[in-house]
């Protein structure tokens, strides 16, 4: 069976890595490529279109499926409820684009790609707004494995991870929303909201900070370390709003 894995994805690679090259539209590659950045199925297209119009985004999904790269899946309830096609593309795929987007020293570009759109794209985690939740949990899960060291990258992870718990919490699910907490968002939210202070956006970190409190005592309690340093974080930026900055 090993053997069998190992012979499949040389093939796929070898397939691939030409095709990326030559393919007829570039914009096809640079959607493979960003697909790759996500869970390889259920991917919605909302995520896919990144400033591309319909008729441009039609055009690049295209010769990706003609090459059955990629292909619609089928929908279930709670993506039907969001009311979108759905991709997906087989995992030997994704391996192979990111081992070629790898040799070409273009990951980081990528992640920081996916890290922008998911920022933007995940709810705040309100009960209207769960079956998109729902359908994008396992992108946001994802892209949260991706750490760059970069100001809008570390800002727009720390953004996923703080939608991401509160819809957990809000849905019930506790340990899952615990161990985001614990792992994504404990340690890079405060580099976040250091770069958000350094730049003079108190606001903009106070909003974070706040959110931050109340998902903390909810998910590890008042009295948890984590928390209490939520509070004094809170405390110091309110203080510099009252200063004026």
């Amino acid at each position: 069976m090993h053997g069998r894995t190992i012979i499949s994805f040389k093939y796929h690679q070898a397939l691939l890595s030409p095709n990326l090259a030559i393919i007829a539209r570039p914009e096809a590659a640079e959607l493979l490529s960003l697909m790759a950045m996500f869970d390889r199925q259920g991917i919605p297209e909302s995520i896919l279109y990144d400033d591309r119009g319909k008729l441009q985004f039609e055009d690049a999904v295209a010769p990706l499926t003609s090459l059955s790269l990629i292909k619609l899946q089928s929908t279930k309830q709670p993506e039907q409820q969001v009311g979108e096609h759905l991709f997906e593309m087989h995992d030997l795929v994704q391996l192979a684009t990111r081992k070629w987007l790898e040799v070409h020293m273009q990951v980081g570009r990528w992640e920081k790609a996916s890290l922008r759109i998911m920022a933007a794209a995940f709810p705040s985690g309100k009960h209207e707004t769960w079956a998109a939740c729902q359908v994008l949990l396992p992108h946001a899960r994802k892209v949260l494995g991706y750490v760059l060291e970069e100001t809008n990258a570390t800002l727009d992870r720390s953004r996923i991870a703080d939608n991401t718990v509160w819809y957990l919490f809000l849905v019930g699910e506790y340990a899952a929303a615990e161990k985001i907490g614990r792992t994504a968002v404990v340690g890079r939210e405060e580099q976040a909201w250091v770069l958000l202070e350094r730049q003079g956006k108190y606001e903009e970190a106070e909003a974070m900070h706040r959110r931050a409190l109340e998902g903390r005592e909810k998910v590890l309690g008042v009295e948890q370390p984590h928390t209490l340093t939520s509070m004094a974080n809170l405390a110091f930026v309110e203080s510099k709003i009252v200063e004026g900055g």
